[in-house]
């Protein structure tokens, strides 16, 4: 069997490209804290005031004839019920899973009472998850994730496939993406443009042809308006920058200097562009 066939190989591409491209600081073995310090922001644009890629997620499977009253999902890394809340809204029910705690406190404080009976959730990682002790085995009409870090090797994208009896969904970053302001300091410090490409679609993707199944992708190309707190911006860049240079004060200095330019009241707004890689496939 040529290699470019094997599972394995596409695994092994994957963790090497992870490996060589990662800025982020962000630990899968603490997935729970970074995520519960991150909930409240990330539920201010999804839950709150939920953005184009999720309705567009939505409309997607709703055109395959997928999205039907009565089914059942498995939601994984559902966060603060991005995705969780608007199927419930529809009649579907639905197991949601997150390592974050307040992820999910704040998926269950935004359920009404019609939709609370309709939703279950569970924290707990991904990885850790018995399928069998759960009894999931082909439990699920639709195994959903979406841009979910929990979807990270060979292991657990099978798991995800055995829990599902008709679809899976999974979505993630296809290319680097680019952030209008970041671009701009890398520039004057470092003299080209900044680079977050940590991850790609197209490894799940080989690896589930790998497995024999043929799936559909879809992408989209969105720019977004993304608010962050100017310190934890500041933390994040100079992260990043320590990747690359020696941090000395004179840069540390300069960093600060040019995101007071941009912030107000503690505030940065920046525009990200990205595109999205969406795989569907059937599994019997």
């Amino acid at each position: 069997m040529s290699i470019i066939l094997s599972p394995e190989f596409w695994e092994q591409t994957w963790n090497k490209f992870r490996e060589e491209n990662s800025y982020t600081a962000y630990n899968q073995n603490n997935q729970a804290q970074y995520w519960n310090e991150r909930a409240d922001q990330f539920a201010s644009h999804t839950v709150h005031s939920p953005d184009k890629r999720i309705t567009g997620v939505l409309d997607f499977l709703n055109q395959k004839g997928i999205l039907q009253t009565g089914i059942t999902v498995l939601d994984i890394g559902s966060g603060p019920g991005s995705f969780t809340i608007p199927l419930a809204k529809k009649g579907i029910d639905v197991v949601a899973i997150d390592p974050a705690e307040r992820m999910l406190t704040i998926l269950k404080d935004n359920l009404t009472p019609e939709l609370a009976p309709l939703v279950t959730t569970i924290q707990a990682l991904w990885e850790d998850i018995d399928a069998d002790k759960n009894c999931w085995d082909k439990a699920f009409d639709l195994v959903l994730a979406t841009m979910s870090p929990a979807i990270n090797n060979l292991i657990t994208l099978k798991k995800m496939i055995y829990c599902s009896r008709q679809w899976c969904y999974l979505s993630g970053f296809s290319g680097a993406r680019q952030f209008e302001l970041f671009d701009i300091i890398w520039n004057q410090i470092l003299a080209k443009p900044y680079r977050e490409h940590f991850n790609d679609i197209i490894f799940p993707f080989n690896i589930i042809y790998s497995l024999g199944y043929r799936p559909e992708i879809t992408f989209t190309t969105s720019t977004t308006s993304r608010k962050d707190n100017i310190t934890s911006l500041q933390q994040k860049l100079l992260s990043d920058l320590s990747r690359e240079i020696n941090l000395t004060p004179v840069i540390i200095d300069r960093v600060h200097a040019l995101l007071m330019e941009k912030s107000y009241q503690g505030i940065i707004e920046q525009n990200v562009t990205s595109t999205i890689g969406m795989i569907l496939w059937k599994v019997n």
